[in-house]
């Protein structure tokens, strides 16, 4: 169960980004920097910032505890600049408060050893299970406190949750902006980061981070949303995991074709033909996972062509699939631009197009 505390003293605005939260002191005699719930993200940034904010200190990761802060009708009252009076005043009720780390530094991306390589992969796993948009060069939320990093601000994961009404259904959706993580040059083995992580997260594990967000925060059925982030959070654990890729070697700009997708959509024709040269793609680098490489090969054939057993992305209509398929998704296996073309049969087409460009 959370802290919770009461706000007596709104101390200072810390005007970061759109959502302008505020360092506040509480009747425990504890600052806390607190999201709003009347912040431009709405009360979804809150649920987001305890799920994931709770999700990362049950898997050990470094973040600073989560508390709800009951901010009182009065607070906003006696604060002279106008925004923040209308800000407080209108978040009267609860709030997310996460514990203020006093005298800590921002995170300094040319100074990457103060991360480890495994703890790098584990915080690029995290982000990636969680859809944290905002752990990047030019925004690394992370702070340097006691010579330790801390994972801060987390209001805008699970951004799907804005706008989906299922959102489940879009728990195999890519996540390209994975590719913009400050730590993802950092990292060692993804693959190894999601052997150490992923078996933690149980269900009981969800469930008990899911009970903590407040039934305020989620409109309607409380019972239901959290339902919806159960089977959304559990369908991105199951295996394989779509945000995890082997990453050798992207900065080299190598590569080898390994595999066609054609996609015709009068004639209802979706097909993929994979080809994996392993002397070639150890040449190039040499420490790949290559059991894990043809797996993730082989799953897209399998999607393409509808296979129930391959997941709830192989039951998608044909042209959902061939769009996912296409899309971003991997530093390792990725696609080309999409060519668009004439041809009177599409199975011969696939044929001559891995035969002169994979089989080469």
């Amino acid at each position: 169960m959370l802290r919770s505390v009461t706000a007596t003293r709104y101390a200072t605005p810390l005007r970061e980004g759109g959502s302008l939260p505020g360092l506040v002191e509480a009747d425990d005699d504890g600052l806390y920097v607190t999201k709003f719930r009347a912040a431009g993200q709405g009360v979804k940034a809150l649920v987001a910032e305890v799920i994931v904010g709770e999700l990362g200190r049950a898997l050990g990761l470094p973040i600073p505890e989560i508390a709800l802060v009951e901010v009182p009708d009065a607070l906003g009252r006696t604060e002279p600049d106008p925004e923040i009076n209308e800000l407080v005043t209108r978040s009267a009720g609860l709030n997310c408060g996460i514990d203020f780390l006093p005298g800590a530094l921002d995170f300094n991306a040319a100074k990457p050893e103060m991360v480890t390589p495994e703890q790098a992969a584990d915080i690029v796993w995290f982000d990636a299970l969680c859809t944290n948009v905002d752990r990047t060069p030019r925004n690394p939320n992370m702070l340097v406190w006691h010579g330790h990093n801390w994972l801060i601000d987390h209001g805008a994961a699970l951004y799907q949750h804005h706008g989906a009404d299922d959102l489940p259904r879009r728990a195999a959706d890519s996540f390209p902006l994975i590719r913009e993580h400050v730590l993802l040059p950092r990292a060692s083995s993804i693959v190894d980061a999601d052997a150490r992580l992923a078996p933690r997260l149980t269900p009981d594990v969800l469930g008990r981070v899911l009970d903590l967000v407040p039934d305020d925060w989620l409109s309607g059925n409380a019972a239901g949303a959290r339902g919806q982030y159960a089977e959304y959070l559990a369908a991105r654990l199951q295996s394989p995991r779509v945000f995890v890729r082997v990453v050798p070697r992207v900065e080299r700009e190598e590569f080898l074709n390994a595999g066609i997708i054609v996609f015709c959509r009068t004639r209802g024709y979706l097909a993929a033909r994979v080809g994996l040269d392993r002397q070639r793609l150890l040449a190039l680098a040499p420490d790949a996972d290559i059991a894990e490489i043809q797996e993730h090969l082989e799953a897209r054939v399998r999607i393409a062509a509808g296979d129930p057993g391959a997941g709830p992305i192989a039951e998608l209509p044909q042209s959902e699939r061939f769009h996912w398929l296409a899309a971003p998704s991997s530093t390792v296996i990725q696609t080309s631009s999409v060519h668009s073309g004439l041809c009177d049969d599409p199975e011969q087409t696939l044929a001559h197009l891995f035969n002169s460009l994979v089989l080469v």
